[in-house]
């Protein structure tokens, strides 16, 4: 008989980054394990998706309206980027810490004593964020395993602007969980060393496990698309924040190119969900384009369709973006733009085949002078990421179960 595994996924099974990850890493386990998946919806009820058990149990009525992104379900659009419940969220950000995902605690606690009793469980792994996740350590260490997988740092997390003060009450609360923690999951070197020095009684080199961002083995493109000599297509899938990950120098450059370079034309186009700040500046960008969003199974097929991908790192933090491995699989040639030498990203791609810009309007408009004039795109740029297949990194995850 197969042995068993809980998995604490909020908003599975919708196409949010961590739900994306966890999936990568537990379908290899599943010939190993029977994995069962707990998780908020707009019912209770249990069934079977994908070879994994989906236990479901009834969300607040509020949590989806408030905190729409940790539900599989969607409301209408509007709930995204009304103003009113934007205040509300905040206010109830006041009370609800670390996150407004913390309203469903009691439900799922009771839900996961009941679940935890009736099966015999080889671990429970927490997927972060949210990290309100965190708080059901304490009950699953009366049990078995608890390990918990961490995307981005939590109080170190450079999309959230914060307080001193926030970040010190985001230390206290960490600090009171993670000594439940049997095993600890990042995504880079970097991160694991901000955790083992800042929490050196409870992360150490025997329970910290370095698992990055993967992608399956068919995600590994290899078509090759000829430009037309009229224009050059460049594409860029994600999002941008405020004095962080900011497009406002390639948009530049690009239009600088475009104005005084008109036998060949840059046609950047860009998918997302972007707040009005950035569509405007899109709108205005000469040779810029808005496309919408882009469903995660049809991701890589988009990028197949330009000649560029463009990669944009944060100015400062921990992060590796979740993308970096899934382009690098496309066999594309990359234009990555930084802001500092010191980010996990810069230091992972920069023995890479990989255009690094920096992120300024001079240092792109010299690197389209120098590389664009004469660019080819009739060859394969084939990068070494074979270690980063899921299947691969799924035998780290199992060898700590």
């Amino acid at each position: 008989m197969k042995k068993q595994i809980l998995v604490l996924i909020p908003g599975f099974p919708k196409d949010r980054p961590q739900v994306i990850r966890m999936k990568g890493l537990l379908k290899p386990l599943q010939k190993s394990y029977n994995i069962h998946i707990l998780t908020t919806s707009n019912e209770n009820k249990e069934y079977f998706l994908d070879g994994f058990k989906v236990i479901s149990i009834k969300s607040t009525l509020i949590g989806p309206i408030i905190n729409p992104n940790y539900y599989p379900f969607n409301y209408a659009p509007w709930i995204h980027n009304n103003k009113v419940l934007s205040i509300i969220r905040k206010i109830l950000s006041l009370l609800y810490f670390p996150d407004l995902y913390d309203l469903e605690f009691y439900r799922l606690s009771r839900k996961l004593k009941k679940t935890l009793k009736c099966n015999d469980y080889s671990c429970v792994i927490g997927s972060c964020a949210p990290f309100s996740i965190y708080r059901f350590g304490k009950i699953v260490n009366k049990y078995t395993k608890w390990i918990i997988d961490v995307g981005d740092p939590f109080i170190e997390n450079s999309v959230i602007g914060q307080s001193v003060i926030r970040k010190k009450r985001k230390q206290w609360y960490e600090k009171k969980h993670i000594r439940y923690i049997d095993h600890f999951i990042v995504t880079n070197n970097e991160t694991g060393s901000y955790y083992k020095e800042l929490y050196p009684d409870s992360i150490s080199e025997t329970n910290l496990l370095v698992i990055p961002q993967g992608i399956t083995k068919i995600d590994k493109h290899s078509k090759v698309i000829e430009s037309d000599r009229d224009s050059i297509s460049m594409v860029y899938l994600g999002n941008f924040y405020k004095n962080l990950r900011e497009p406002d120098a390639l948009f530049h450059a690009i239009n600088n190119w475009n104005e005084n370079k008109n036998n060949t034309q840059i046609r950047l186009e860009v998918f997302g969900k972007y707040s009005k700040y950035f569509l405007d500046k899109i709108n205005k960008s000469n040779g810029v384009h808005y496309k919408g969003f882009v469903a995660f199974e049809n991701v890589a097929e988009t990028y197949q369709k330009y000649n560029y991908i463009i990669i944009i790192d944060n100015k400062y933090g921990l992060q590796t973006p979740g993308k970096l491995i899934e382009v690098l699989a496309q066999s594309k040639p990359i234009i990555t733009l930084f802001n500092s030498k010191a980010t996990p990203t810069y230091n992972f791609l920069k023995d890479m085949d990989v255009n690094l810009v920096e992120n300024s309007t001079e240092k792109i408009c010299t690197f389209f002078e120098e590389s664009l004039h004469n660019a080819r795109f009739d060859e394969r740029i084939i990068y070494n990421i074979d270690d980063y297949f899921w299947d691969i990194l799924a035998t780290k995850l199992k060898n700590v179960i």
